[in-house]
């Protein structure tokens, strides 16, 4: 939307909440203004509601807000939240507008505590819903993270909640894992809490706790998951779901599907990778689907379920094949955004180097453009819709 059509909505719908503004122009009703604004980029919304008293109530109700994203689905925007740290190694927070194919960056802190020294408690992205983003911060005890803090956090109109903690099991091994998806029965948003424990030398088993956000207990889930070795990666939410990977040290991975609305889960199948062994997987989402990043020495691949759910739905997206002499190569590495011309933004690693960067691979060409954020340091991306619900409406006053 260029500016000039910018400036023409907003004296246009300023005019219509001033009721001294000469001429007046011809009434409209208010459900057919609210329609309007519902179709609007949530940045240009944020400048309209300081226009005028009227405009501010209407945009700030939670219900437009909801409204706003639910019409806004198939054209809302997108932004790569990229926690990093600074040529100080401060840490603070860039986000990418996607439709600009990380070309200019907006710079934030945090949402709360300033900014943050690599030596001082560090933030973790638990996942993203709807525009809302939930943080975990661990607070150590010596070396033994003994319970973590959970902010849910809406990085476009730079709001944030502080709401819940959770006490780290004693008994429990690691790092604490936590996902965040939202249960559309009880239209409200739910948090899972993923605790290990050692039965075996490398073999954990992985007890599950999940909280509603607004109330202040954790539900023990009852039911066996698959043993793992106690490595992670982020949960990913798809589909009323938070999905992620149970390694194992033998290879034979599995794909965990939790129903946020059954609180039950299940394993998905995995494609047939055409493989004589099973590569390394990592889980992201593109498009809205599910999907796997499957890695080898020799190839990586990206496939999506179409349906979720449905394991006959796999297709392979696109292929990489290795090259030795290719200094970046989306080697533990993952794919973050189809573009619309089908291009990708892939996080990759330098062989080089072994820093992490950021690409654009071209999987119709088989082109890769490497090199192209200087956001330093990094770690967790996540993309983020940009909505304009607040994470304070989502929490009792009285909590």
């Amino acid at each position: 939307m260029d500016s000039k059509l910018i400036r023409t909505l907003k004296s246009l719908l300023c005019s219509l909440f001033i009721c001294f503004s000469p001429p007046p122009l011809p009434d409209l009703p208010f459900e057919l203004v609210a329609e309007i604004l519902c179709r609007l980029p949530v940045k240009l919304l944020i400048q309209l509601r300081c226009q005028s008293k009227s405009l501010n109530t209407l945009i700030s109700d939670p219900k437009f807000a909801k409204k706003h994203l639910r019409l806004s689905t198939k054209s809302h925007h997108h932004q790569l939240i990229l926690p990093c740290l600074d040529d100080k190694y401060v840490a603070m927070v860039n986000s990418y507008p996607l439709n600009s194919v990380m070309g200019k960056f907006t710079q934030q802190d945090f949402p709360y505590g300033g900014k943050h020294s690599i030596g001082q408690p560090y933030h973790s992205i638990a996942g993203s819903c709807n525009g809302i983003i939930c943080l975990a911060l661990p607070m150590p005890r010596g070396n033994v993270i003994k319970r973590s803090e959970l902010v849910l956090w809406n990085p476009t109109i730079r709001k944030f909640k502080r709401f819940l903690y959770f006490e780290t099991p004693r008994d429990a091994y690691g790092c604490t894992l936590f996902g965040f998806g939202y249960d559309h029965i009880i239209d409200g948003y739910k948090i899972i809490a993923l605790s290990f424990y050692r039965c075996g030398t490398n073999i954990f088993k992985t007890q599950a706790r999940v909280n509603t956000v607004g109330t202040d207990s954790w539900r023990m889930i009852n039911g066996q998951l698959p043993l793992s070795n106690g490595r992670f990666e982020l949960l990913k939410f798809v589909s009323g779901a938070l999905n992620w990977i149970s390694y194992r040290d033998d290879g034979n991975n599995s794909v965990i599907s939790f129903d946020l609305v059954n609180e039950s889960s299940r394993e998905l199948l995995q494609p047939d990778y055409g493989g004589e062994s099973m590569p390394d997987v990592i889980l992201s989402v593109l498009r809205d689907c599910l999907c796997i990043f499957a890695l080898t020495r020799q190839f990586s691949s990206v496939w999506l379920m179409k349906e979720y759910g449905n394991e006959e739905s796999w297709t392979k997206l696109f292929h990489v094949p290795y090259m030795e002499e290719d200094p970046f190569h989306p080697f533990h590495g993952k794919p973050l955004w189809i573009f619309e011309d089908d291009k990708v933004l892939m996080e990759c690693m330098s062989l080089q180097n072994r820093k992490m960067n950021m690409a654009i691979y071209d999987f119709k060409s088989g082109t890769l453009c490497p090199n192209i954020s200087k956001a330093g340091v990094w770690n967790d991306p996540e993309v983020c819709t940009e909505s304009l619900i607040s994470p304070k409406s989502l929490i009792s006053p009285d909590f």
